[in-house]
């Protein structure tokens, strides 16, 4: 229950109307968001102020404590933020020190005193706007320069750190932060520096001593300076031919916040093992004390110095420091490893592949025209001033073009299977389960990649292996003939549109996906909308199943149709199709598999074969349509679509003039 009490002044006599400030002082009473009871003083004058003072805070308390109200925020500043974060948070880590630089001289002195819950974010773009540009005196002269992109980063990720712990450890402000709002600090983009291999050679080879194994250690284990001058060698396991990076700097661990190892280069082990019977000092590369040495060490010096030894003059002396051979480690590793990322990463020592990337690997033109050399193209060539330069005697001619190729093609490149796609070479064999096999079909009869084998006389005169094979798959899809035609053409005119690669032959195996023993082939290729499968020969679609056909057997006569034994529409296996008459097939075109159920054995029949044939037979001998149907207790209907020949047409029907 909310209350005011006044409390009288020394000396002052009591009476019925108390007065403040002149009598005494008004105290309020209330049961506060804790639902204990709180009393203080407050600046009314009267009882009824101070009464209803007190319970306008009761009634604030209980809705906060009932979540229906938000807590007031405590009025409190940023460098009070400040104070507590660097005192629990900063002052445990190692760059304590340069955190409380660039607070002290660069944040607190414009935001330090003003309340937290008003800094917007406009607040912090003026800031890293002032911080950016130079500071002149009254005079123009130069007072103080402007902070560089990198600097202002840094100011902006510890206020987004400062007011992060203001929202989620002190409660003391609520929203958004507003650093997350401010404009981002654009950094201009640099390439990671390489160090040319052949000033390395120059180098380390006019260096002797320590330090030569240091700059060595560095360019074979990419490892930071901070790490390297903390290696003991206890952390050096040449059994398992691994160094352990446990420490970077004043640090307990490495900046990445990981022990992590790397692999001991097969050039660096001797040198290990030389300065291991020499060390004085548990460091790799201890200090003139024999202690570890500092974050002070100059290790640029030292590669300046050894450029100088080597011969190395003009700007190249002086235009690399220590870091970068971190990342000429970096980008010689990828190359080397031929782009496993993965595994420069883990020796970096990165959380993400994108610093990888992006600060430590640089594309070099030279390694990447050596790649661009790896990939085997065989593009049409349709420009006439080429060809005497294609048919030259340098270069194979048609009838052995493919010969040649394949040749050249394994013998630069592993054994596999890839897809096939426009302009890439596509060998002739198929990788299964990580084993390479020949397609074979039901009957086990192996069928190459180069295509069906023909007889001498289907073999156009004069025509190059090429057309040959070509002509085998026109000859082999009868139909639709307009599709044949069109590829017929295309063949008439390979001269003019030169060597194509991919035959229909080629284009088919490259998306059959085989089956173990006698299961069905299944089409990696695009199909119809009911999952026929579907192959584009001669710029028209065909149906890939015809083609497996084709390829086996030749064509399909014009009086037959395929059919799948297996029942799977999508099968492409040739020894799982067979001819059947058109007559097998429904009014809708679909084909009366063997596995179809039809006839007596269909779940929904009312009728079996040996009624079918005694319904027929009392037709013949006078019944009628009615009679026949409450005999057998089916339809009229029905009755009449068997005598008809249109359903239970696989049974043997009467003549159609002797049931109509």
């Amino acid at each position: 229950m909310a209350y005011a009490r006044f409390k009288w002044k020394k000396g002052v006599r009591k009476h019925s109307r108390p007065l403040a400030p002149r009598d005494g002082s008004w105290y309020v009473g209330y049961k506060n968001k804790a639902g204990e009871d709180e009393q203080e003083a407050c600046a009314a004058r009267m009882r009824t102020e101070a009464e209803k003072l007190a319970e306008e805070l009761e009634f604030r308390a209980e809705r906060i404590r009932k979540g229906v109200e938000n807590e007031p925020l405590p009025d409190i500043t940023v460098a009070e933020v400040f104070e507590k974060q660097f005192a629990l948070v900063y002052s445990k880590q190692a760059d304590a020190k340069n955190v409380n630089i660039r607070f002290r001289r660069h944040i607190l002195p414009t935001l330090g005193n003003t309340a937290l819950r008003l800094v917007t974010p406009a607040d912090i773009d003026a800031l890293l706007d002032e911080r950016g540009k130079d500071e002149l005196d009254d005079a123009g002269k130069l007072r103080r320069e402007g902070l560089m992109p990198g600097t202002l980063k840094h100011l902006r990720v510890h206020l987004h750190s400062l007011f992060e712990y203001a929202i989620n450890s002190m409660k003391a402000f609520r929203g958004e932060n507003p650093v997350k709002e401010a404009q981002p600090i654009k950094l201009p983009e640099r390439e990671p520096v390489v160090v040319p291999e052949d000033l390395l050679e120059r180098a380390l080879g006019a260096t002797v001593g320590l330090d030569r194994f240091l700059l060595k250690f560095a360019v074979l284990t990419g490892i930071r300076k901070g790490e390297l001058i903390n290696v003991e060698w206890p952390d050096v396991d040449e059994e398992a031919g691994i160094i352990w990076v446990r420490k970077s700097l004043d640090r307990d661990t490495t900046k990445g916040g990981k022990i992590r190892y790397v692999p001991i280069h097969a050039d660096l082990l001797p040198d290990i093992q030389y300065w291991r019977q020499k060390a004085t000092s548990k460091y790799l590369f201890p200090g003139k004390d024999g202690g570890r040495r500092t974050k002070t060490f100059n290790a640029v010096r030292k590669l300046r110095k050894a450029m100088k030894a080597g011969g190395v003059t003009g700007p190249e002396a002086t235009a690399y420091v220590f870091k970068d051979l971190r990342s000429t480690f970096g980008t010689l590793a990828v190359e080397a490893t031929d782009g496993d990322i993965k595994f420069v990463q883990d020796v970096l020592g990165h959380a993400d592949d994108r610093v990888t990337r992006k600060h430590y690997l640089r594309s070099r033109a030279k390694h990447f025209q050596a790649q661009m050399n790896r990939l085997k193209l065989s593009v049409s060539v349709s420009d006439p001033a080429l060809e005497s330069v294609i048919h030259s005697e340098n270069c194979p001619q048609e009838g052995n073009l493919e010969a040649a190729e394949t040749t050249q093609e394994t013998a630069s490149r592993p054994a596999g299977f890839e897809p096939a796609a426009f302009g890439f070479v596509v060998r002739s064999a198929v990788e299964i389960n990580g084993r390479k096999r020949t397609p074979t079909d039901a009957t086990g009869e192996n069928h190459t990649l180069a295509g069906a084998a023909v007889s001498s006389e289907d073999k156009p005169t004069g025509a190059s292996e090429h057309q040959q094979t070509q002509t085998v798959a026109v000859a082999n899809l009868e139909r639709p003939k307009r599709a044949v035609d069109n590829l017929q053409r295309a063949v008439e005119n390979a001269e003019a549109t030169g060597p194509q690669k991919f035959t229909a032959t080629l284009r088919f195996w490259a998306k059959v996906q085989l089956g173990a023993e006698d299961k069905c082939w299944g089409w990696m290729g695009p199909k119809d909308g009911a999952g026929r499968p579907l192959l584009r020969v001669g710029g028209s679609l065909h149906y890939a199943h015809l083609v497996a056909w084709a390829l086996e057997h030749g064509p399909v006569p014009v009086d037959r149709v395929l059919h799948h034994r297996c029942g799977n529409i999508g099968c492409v296996r040739a020894g799982h199709l067979a001819l059947a008459l058109p007559e097998a097939f429904s009014r809708t075109g679909k084909a009366l598999h063997k596995r179809a159920a039809r006839g007596g054995r269909h779940g929904r029949a009312k009728l079996t074969e040996t009624q079918v044939e005694e319904i027929r037979q009392e037709w013949t001998q006078g019944s009628g349509k009615r009679q026949l149907a409450r005999a057998f207790g089916v339809s009229p209907k029905l009755i009449r679509e068997i005598l008809a020949g249109r359903v239970w047409s696989h049974t043997a029907p009467m003549a159609a003039g002797g049931m109509q």
